[in-house]
């Protein structure tokens, strides 16, 4: 399989409102919504919907719910071979809340996700090493997420988040490409991460932790992207658009990411950040998490107005 995306799969519960509550509110919604999330299940998605080869490695519940996940993803095409029913523990959960303008607070109870073990990652040991890109979450135990990039033997791709508290070294050492934003930057590093210049020093500070490359989104603000080959980040842009729901914004940006790494190694890293920014753009102008991953069509339209 070129794209092996290791981590999680979630079902999500979206309730939609007029915005956020604050603490300790209680407020009316609009809407109600159930949909298939999970880090590393988008990951999978956005790759297939660009004609890549994908496939994930992690654990659902023996659940409706899992079942269910099962499906949708052989229907879109990624490889489930690797994802296994766990008996005594539910389907990873997010519970969403989102505002008509686009925010979002989230809370994931991780279910089966959390029994992926190190034993599971090793008795798929030569499909992660035969991938061309490896994309490793932190929705599953943190040894597990290090074994995945320990195996790794071409391209790995951390999407570091959740950012756990107390971070084991390896995840900084270990892969090709460090990926988080700005809330996981500030939580990694200990400095604020708001302006493009704090986004810079935390770029330094995470290649000076032993990061081979990093990058960190902002959003609307686009990215920076900084390695120890760069003297100094760069920042990428991305177009303005209409913001109606984020959910999966940094999932498709990472799985462009992903499959530009293993289909277009013709061109600099630099611009498939750019390209990155630019689909993840376009989803957030669409409802839904895997409903608004980017398609071919998104992609090519990219470089249509590039070159």
């Amino acid at each position: 399989m070129e794209v092996v995306a290791v981590g999680g799969c979630w079902c999500d519960f979206v309730s939609i409102s007029p915005k956020l509550p604050k603490k300790g509110q209680t407020i009316l919604g609009s809407k109600f919504l159930t949909q298939h999330g999970g880090k590393a299940a988008n990951v999978a998605v956005t790759v297939s919907h660009l004609k890549g080869k994908s496939a994930i490695i992690g654990r659902v519940g023996n659940d409706f719910w899992g079942e269910n996940r099962i499906k949708s993803l052989n229907e879109l095409g990624v490889n489930t071979n690797c994802l296994q029913k766990t008996s005594g523990h539910h389907t990873g959960i997010a519970m969403v809340n989102l505002s008509e303008a686009g925010e979002n607070q989230i809370v994931g109870i991780p279910g089966a996700n959390y029994q992926v073990s190190a034993q599971d990652i090793d008795k798929y040991k030569s499909i992660i090493e035969k991938a061309e890109v490896v994309v490793v979450t932190l929705e599953i135990p943190v040894p597990s997420a290090i074994r995945s990039l320990e195996l790794s033997q071409r391209i790995s791709i951390l999407n570091a988040a959740p950012a756990p508290e107390n971070c084991d070294p390896a995840l900084f050492t270990l892969p090709t490409v460090f990926v988080v934003n700005e809330t996981e930057a500030s939580i990694f590093t200990g400095l604020p991460v708001v302006s493009f210049e704090d986004c810079k020093k935390a770029v330094k500070c995470f290649l000076e932790k032993g990061c081979k490359s990093v990058i960190i989104t902002m959003g609307e603000k686009g990215a920076v992207f900084g390695s120890d080959a760069t003297s100094d980040p760069i920042h990428v842009k991305c177009p303005q658009v209409a913001c109606i729901d984020s959910t999966a914004a940094g999932d498709a940006f990472v799985g462009v990411l992903a499959y530009l790494m293993t289909y277009r190694k013709d061109i600099e890293m630099e611009q498939m950040v750019e390209a990155a920014c630019y689909c993840a753009s376009y989803s957030v102008t669409i409802q839904g998490s895997q409903a608004s991953l980017p398609t071919l069509t998104t992609l090519q339209q990219y470089f249509l107005e590039k070159f």
